[in-house]
């Protein structure tokens, strides 16, 4: 039986997002130890990355309801491991909290275009299955975060996050495969839309 590999290529791309959240976090403790900033200081580029994230989220879904766009998904993906992979080279507060802001809206990005494709991906009577299965990828990119980070700042020290780009450009490559299949798949969405509006007008 033909399995669709649809649900797993947006899983793979929440755990791509994702792992950027957990690397977050995980890289605290090395610019405290690197730049010497307290705790409070630190911990502020956290809460720059979620409000950013947060504020321009709404925004990208009411885009992403309009036409889909799967550049949403890869260059947010892209963006969210870009933003993380300069903070290793940058010392100064500011330019990190810029890099943050950048990674926060990254990942903002990816969210509602991907959740919108999983929705029409997975069938009538597995609507559940699907999300479970991207958020799946997301639980286990949130995971693999503090995992990747420790190994890499263990191995090549700050200079090690320029590797934080990698699972967006895996991604990337990935998603590049599928493009014209989601592209499809909205075109589908909307003429079934507009033939259930056109039934609902003829009863």
């Amino acid at each position: 039986m033909w399995i669709s590999p649809y649900k797993y290529v947006l899983s793979l791309g929440h755990l791509c997002s994702d792992i950027n959240q957990s690397i977050l976090s995980a890289v605290l403790p090395f610019l405290i130890a690197t730049y010497h900033y307290d705790y409070t200081t630190a911990t502020m580029l956290v809460t720059v990355s979620n409000v950013f994230g947060a504020f321009v989220q709404p925004f990208i879904g009411m885009l992403s309801d309009k036409k889909n766009k799967l550049l949403y998904m890869t260059l947010g993906v892209l963006l969210a491991s870009g933003g993380m992979a300069v903070t290793g080279f940058i010392s100064n507060f500011f330019g990190l909290c810029i890099a943050v802001i950048i990674s926060g809206i990254g990942v903002a990005m990816f969210h509602p275009q991907a959740a919108k494709l999983v929705n029409s991906v997975s069938s009538k009577n597995a609507k559940g299955k699907g999300m479970s299965i991207f958020s799946f990828g997301g639980k286990v990119g949130f995971t693999l975060g503090q995992v990747y980070t420790a190994f890499l700042m263990n191995l090549f020290g700050m200079k090690g996050t320029i590797l934080f780009l990698i699972p967006g450009i895996v991604f990337g490559i990935v998603c590049s495969f599928f493009n014209k299949d989601f592209e499809n798949l909205d075109v589908l969405e909307v003429e079934k839309k507009e033939k259930v509006k056109s039934e609902q007008k003829d009863d």
